[in-house]
């Protein structure tokens, strides 16, 4: 294993200060220097002993080692292997850093000293550098003049005009608990009446309440007690996503994929929005920026059902997720709308499926989505689909400071730990999307 346990008491090196050498170390030697206190409280300073093992050949951890001082050896599975101290080229990337471990990695000298660093910190921070480096390169629209694919538009749009196509509904408990919500003399015990009235919300709260991320020091077992942990805005927003998710499904396996990765999809967004909200020098509201990413895509769901009626063979499949994406703004703010939501969240929908888009000068609700879908995009290294970042006039509107990587990889880091929260909250979830 990893040899803690041969550790030298942390006095003993003082002498090394992390941020620094934080900074020598690939991919955060490509960033501002000042980046390292952004990640310090999430690094540790190691020294162990010669014949430690710092690393096991096969081994799936979640951290990256980053050799600062004295000689390690890496041992391969053929038990070929090699030396290298801190002066070689390879002391600045991870050791073993492919996963599973391809070496195992033994302390050679009488004493080395290495940073351990969270791999997701690592990616972040990779990920986010590696789109200002290839911004650009964004993906040609290859199906924009599919005649089948504009028929199909027009008659999704004439269907809609005359009522034959059904838009979805936000159930009753979910539209009288945000009613009650925004009601300031309307407490949590009377939230929590409104939620019995739904027996299977009412379940999925409690199970969200005694999630690890939100979990206290006892077990909840009733509404009133969810309601009164979880607060007034995330019974809102978790109402709400329960409430939408129950709209994301269709007999088709395929459609049914696509709609269960759309619904998570959009409530990363609405955590990197809640983010976004909170670090703009803007006083947005962090509720109506998480409802806002999570509505972001909710006028693709019709279509995914209509779809799923009139669907007859592969090509026709593979037409229906440039057809969301060409209609879903359109239909959203039609649903938006329908529910009575308000101006900002139709704004939000219409706006912000554009990452380009700056047809308004003042700053908006949209824009803070366009910010966090872009995010989404970097999260999951989905480069092609972005612009370049100085390009998204979103960025500039909302007043996040200098457009880099260093802000970028701050609001992928900060949104992490919510993000990750999902898979225990949302179980159901997790066959759409695989996690970094």
């Amino acid at each position: 294993m990893f040899g803690f346990d041969k550790k030298l008491p942390s006095q003993s090196i003082q002498h090394f200060d992390k941020h620094i050498e934080i900074a020598k170390k690939d991919p955060f030697n490509r960033l501002p220097e000042n980046f390292s206190i952004l990640i310090g409280e999430q690094v540790s300073l190691h020294r162990v002993k010669a014949k430690t093992w710092i690393i096991q050949s096969q081994e799936q951890d979640d951290y990256d080692y980053y050799l600062v001082q004295g000689t390690v050896k890496d041992i391969a599975s053929d038990g070929k292997f090699f030396y290298f101290d801190e002066t070689d080229k390879k002391a600045l990337s991870p050791l073993s850093w492919l996963r599973p471990r391809q070496y195992s990695t033994c302390a050679e000298s009488k004493w080395v000293t290495y940073l351990q660093i969270p791999h997701h910190v690592v990616e972040t921070a990779k990920s986010a550098l590696s789109h200002y480096q290839k911004a650009g390169e964004i993906e040609v629209d290859q199906i924009q003049q599919d005649p089948e694919l504009n028929f199909i538009i027009e008659k999704i749009r004439l269907d809609i005009d005359r009522d034959r196509m059904n838009l979805p509904s936000i159930p009753k408990v979910a539209l009288k608990i945000r009613e009650a919500a925004q009601q300031k003399d309307i407490g949590l015990a009377d939230i929590a009446r409104i939620c019995l009235r739904d027996p299977v919300i009412c379940a999925k709260l409690i199970k969200a309440a005694n999630s690890a991320y939100y979990r206290g020091v006892n077990m909840i077992s009733d509404a009133v007690g969810a309601v009164t942990r979880l607060g007034k805005d995330v019974t809102q927003q978790l109402v709400l996503y329960y409430a939408i998710k129950e709209q994301f499904n269709a007999k088709n396996t395929e459609l049914n994929n696509s709609l269960s990765q759309i619904c998570r999809e959009s409530m990363e967004v609405a955590i990197l929005a809640k983010v976004i909200a909170k670090l703009s020098k803007i006083d947005f509201d962090l509720n109506t920026a998480f409802m806002a990413g999570l509505l972001h895509r909710i006028g693709e769901v019709p279509i995914y059902a209509y779809a799923d009626d009139f669907i007859q063979n592969q090509q026709e499949l593979e037409l229906i997720p440039e057809l969301a994406r060409r209609m879903g703004a359109e239909i959203g703010e039609r649903i938006i709308r329908q529910w009575n939501l308000g101006d900002e969240y139709a704004h939000a929908i219409a706006k912000g499926a554009n990452l380009r888009d700056d047809t308004q000068a003042e700053a908006s609700y949209a824009d803070v989505v366009i910010a966090a879908k872009a995010h989404y995009l970097i999260r999951h290294k989905l480069f092609k689909q972005l612009p370049v970042m100085a390009e998204i006039s979103a960025l500039k509107k909302i007043r996040l400071g200098e457009i880099s990587p260093q802000l970028s990889i701050e609001i992928l880091l900060t949104a992490e730990k919510e993000i990750r929260s999902l898979d225990e909250i949302f179980p159901s979830s997790q066959e759409a999307i695989s996690f970094h």
